[in-house]
C-alpha cells in the first residue's frame, strides 16, 4: 500500500515536494518553453505559457492533483526517472526529497500548434498534424480547452461543462468514423487487380440525394464519390470487401489500437462488435476511433503504404548526459503496397495544393451529426510528408475543408 500511496497524484507530500523541488519543464521542438517553474525554493509555482494547450499538458496541483502530460511524464518531471540512482539517493539522504526534475522536449511545433488553434477557432472538435514519414506530432488542437493558470477559478465551470473541455478530443475522443473510411476500403479493393476489381456506380435519380454525399460530387467517378464522402458507394465497397476482411482492414490500420503518445502507457487491442459493414459507414455501429487514429491511417496513403510509430515525446534532458532522443513508442508498419496506396493518393490530388484529400460527415450519437476531414501530401511531393484530420462535432463539410486545406497549405509553407 506504501507505494501506491506515495504514486497518488493527490499525495499532500508530492505537492510539499513541488513547493522545494524545480518540476522540469516541457518543451517544444525548438525548445520553446510550454510548461515551467518560477519562484524561491519553497515557492516553486508551475507556469502555462500556452493556455490553449491545457487539455494536452494538463496540469499538476496541490488540490486537483495531475492529467495530460504532466501526469503521465510526472516520474521525469518530479526527477524520480532520468538522474542516476546515485543522485536519487543522495537527495533523499540529505534533503528526504527527489532531485530536481528532468525536461522534456515534444515533437509539436508551436508555429504549426498556434496555427491550428487559430483555425479551429470556437468550432468543437479537434486537428491532428502528422509527420506521415516519423510519426512526429507537430500540431494537437482540441476544441473547447482551458487555462491551467486558473483551475481554482474556472474548476466548478470545468467540471460541469457539457463540451467536456478537460478531455483531449485528439487523443482521447471517440467518434463514428463513417464515410471517412472511404480511402481505406477503396485502397484495400484495390490491392490485388487495380481498379478493375471495383464496382461500377448504379445511380437513379438525383445524383448528389441518390449518393448521399458530405459534398456535391462532380461526376460518379470513384475518385469524386470517396472525396465527397458518399455513402452508397463505400457500403457497396464494404459489400465487396466483406467482414473478415475488413476486420483485417481496420485491425491493420490500428484503429483497434490505442496509441502510445507518451511512452508510458500501454497499447490497448479492443476490437468493437461489428454486426455488419453498413452500420459502420452509416454511423450506426459501435466501432469508435480517435482522432489520432484516423491522422495515423492516412499516413499510409502519404509514405507508400507505410505506417509510423506515433512520437509526441522526443527527448530528455539527462543530468549526466544532456539531451537524450527518446525512441518511438512502437516501430512502423506496412499496411498497403507502395504501388496500391500512391494510387488513391494520386486518385483523390486535389486540383490546387499537392495534397490528396475527403470530407465526410457521419451521425455520431443522438441528435449528432459530425464531420471530418482527412488530407495528407502526394507521393511526388519531395519535403517531409504529413497527414492530417480534423474533427468537427457538427455538420459543416465545407468549414471543415476551408479549415483543412488552410491548415495543410500552412505546413506545406513551413516544410
Amino acid at each position: 500500500r506504501g507505494p501506491d500511496l506515495l504514486a497518488r497524484t493527490d499525495n499532500a507530500r508530492r505537492a510539499i515536494a513541488d513547493r522545494y523541488v524545480r518540476r522540469g519543464d516541457i518543451l517544444d521542438r525548438e525548445n520553446i518553453p510550454l510548461v515551467g517553474t518560477e519562484g524561491a525554493i519553497g515557492d516553486y509555482s508551475r507556469v502555462y505559457n500556452f493556455p490553449k494547450l491545457g487539455s494536452l499538458v494538463g496540469y499538476s496541483h496541490a488540490v486537483y492533483g495531475q492529467s495530460g502530460l504532466e501526469a503521465s511524464l510526472d516520474p521525469y518531471l518530479r526527477g524520480l526517472r532520468g538522474p542516476s540512482e546515485l543522485q536519487m539517493w543522495w537527495n533523499h539522504l540529505l534533503y528526504g526529497q527527489p532531485p530536481p526534475g528532468v525536461d522534456i522536449r515534444l515533437s509539436l511545433d508551436m508555429e504549426m500548434q498556434q496555427r491550428a488553434d487559430e483555425l479551429l477557432g470556437d468550432h468543437v472538435g479537434a486537428l491532428v498534424l502528422l509527420n506521415a514519414g516519423n510519426g512526429e506530432l507537430l500540431a494537437l488542437a482540441s476544441r473547447p480547452t482551458y487555462d491551467p493558470t486558473h483551475l481554482e477559478e474556472i474548476w466548478p465551470e470545468l467540471v460541469n461543462d457539457t463540451n467536456t473541455p478537460l478531455i483531449n478530443r485528439a487523443l482521447q475522443g471517440q467518434y463514428q468514423p463513417g464515410t471517412a473510411l472511404g480511402p481505406f476500403l477503396l485502397a484495400a479493393l484495390t490491392a490485388e487487380a487495380g481498379m478493375s476489381q471495383v464496382p461500377e456506380i448504379e445511380l437513379s435519380g438525383n445524383l448528389e440525394a441518390g449518393l448521399d454525399c458530405a459534398t456535391p460530387p462532380a461526376d460518379t467517378s470513384w475518385a469524386e464519390v470517396i472525396t465527397a464522402g458518399c455513402t452508397l458507394p463505400q457500403i457497396t465497397l464494404s459489400q465487396q470487401l466483406g467482414d473478415d476482411a475488413l476486420l483485417k482492414l481496420y485491425d491493420d490500420l490500428g484503429l483497434f489500437t490505442v496509441p502510445n503518445v507518451d511512452q508510458t502507457s500501454q497499447q490497448i487491442s479492443a476490437p468493437p462488435i461489428i454486426r455488419s459493414p453498413v452500420e459502420v459507414i452509416r454511423g450506426q455501429s459501435e466501432f469508435l476511433v480517435s482522432p489520432l487514429q484516423m491522422a495515423l491511417a492516412a499516413a499510409t496513403l502519404s509514405t507508400g503504404g507505410s505506417q509510423p510509430a506515433t512520437q509526441l515525446v522526443s527527448a530528455v534532458n539527462l543530468p549526466e548526459t544532456g539531451w537524450t532522443v527518446f525512441p518511438p513508442a512502437g516501430e512502423a508498419k506496412q499496411v498497403f503496397s507502395q504501388l496500391n496506396a500512391d494510387g488513391i493518393a494520386v486518385l483523390l490530388a486535389d486540383d490546387n495544393l499537392p495534397i490528396w484529400q475527403i470530407v465526410a460527415r457521419t451521425p455520431n450519437e443522438a441528435d449528432q451529426v459530425i464531420t471530418w476531414y482527412l488530407a495528407g501530401t502526394l507521393p511526388t511531393w519531395t519535403g517531409a510528408p504529413f497527414s492530417l484530420v480534423i474533427i468537427l462535432e457538427e455538420d459543416d463539410p465545407e468549414e471543415a475543408l476551408a479549415i483543412g486545406q488552410a491548415m495543410m497549405e500552412s505546413a506545406l509553407q513551413v516544410e
